[in-house]
C-alpha cells in the first residue's frame, strides 16, 4: 500500500521490481488516486496497480512479515516498522484486503496506455538523454525514438518535453 507515489526515472526499483516479476514473484500495489494524477506513467509503468483510498503506507512479505511506514525522522527520512509478529502481520493483512476491496484497477480494459519500451524512453528524456543516446542504449533506431516520444507528448498532452518532463515529474498542469 503506497498512498504517495511519485515518478523517479533515476529509482531502480522499475527494473528490480521487473527482475522479481520475472522470477515468479507476486507483487501487487495499491496506491490512491492522487498518485494516479501526480504519476502519469504509473499506469504503464506499472499497468497492475490497483487505485483507493488509503490512510497509511504498509508492505507485506509472505505474510510473514508486515512493514509499516513511520513519520519522517528530524532529517526528513522515510522510516518504518518492521514485525513478524503474527497479530501485527494479520492487522496489516486485515487493512490490505479491505483497502483492495474498495479499489478498482488502474487500467480497468488491462492495457496500459504505453509500452515498457515507451516507459523507458519517457524515464530517459526525464534524465535529459538525447534521442541518439536513447536509442543507442535501448538497441532501437532514432525513428522509434522519435515515435515514442511523440506518443508520450500525446498521452500527456504536452506541447513540448520540457512541458512532458513537468508532467511527469508531477510538476506541471496538464490540459483538458
Amino acid at each position: 500500500m503506497q498512498p504517495q507515489f511519485a515518478f523517479d526515472p533515476s529509482d531502480p526499483s522499475f527494473e528490480l521490481d521487473e527482475r522479481s516479476r520475472a522470477r515468479g514473484l507476486q507483487m501487487s500495489m495499491i496506491t490512491t488516486p492522487e498518485t494516479v494524477r501526480r504519476h502519469p506513467l504509473l499506469s504503464s509503468a506499472e499497468p497492475g496497480v490497483l487505485v483507493g483510498p488509503l490512510f497509511t503506507q504498509a508492505m507485506l512479505i509472505d505474510d510473514l512479515l508486515a512493514v509499516v511506514g513511520g513519520p519522517r525522522d528530524v532529517d526528513g527520512a522515510i522510516t518504518a516498522w518492521t514485525s513478524t509478529d503474527p497479530a501485527v502481520v494479520g492487522l496489516v493483512r486485515r487493512i490490505w484486503d479491505h483497502a483492495e476491496s474498495l479499489a478498482t484497477p488502474i487500467n480497468p480494459d488491462g492495457v496500459p496506455p504505453l509500452n515498457r519500451r515507451q516507459v523507458l524512453v519517457a524515464r530517459r528524456i526525464t534524465l535529459g538523454d538525447t534521442d541518439r543516446a536513447i536509442a543507442r542504449a535501448l538497441g532501437v533506431s532514432l525513428r522509434t525514438v522519435e515515435r515514442d516520444a511523440s506518443a508520450l507528448l500525446a498521452l500527456l498532452g504536452a506541447r513540448n518535453r520540457a512541458e512532458a518532463v513537468l508532467l511527469m515529474q508531477g510538476r506541471g498542469s496538464p490540459r483538458g
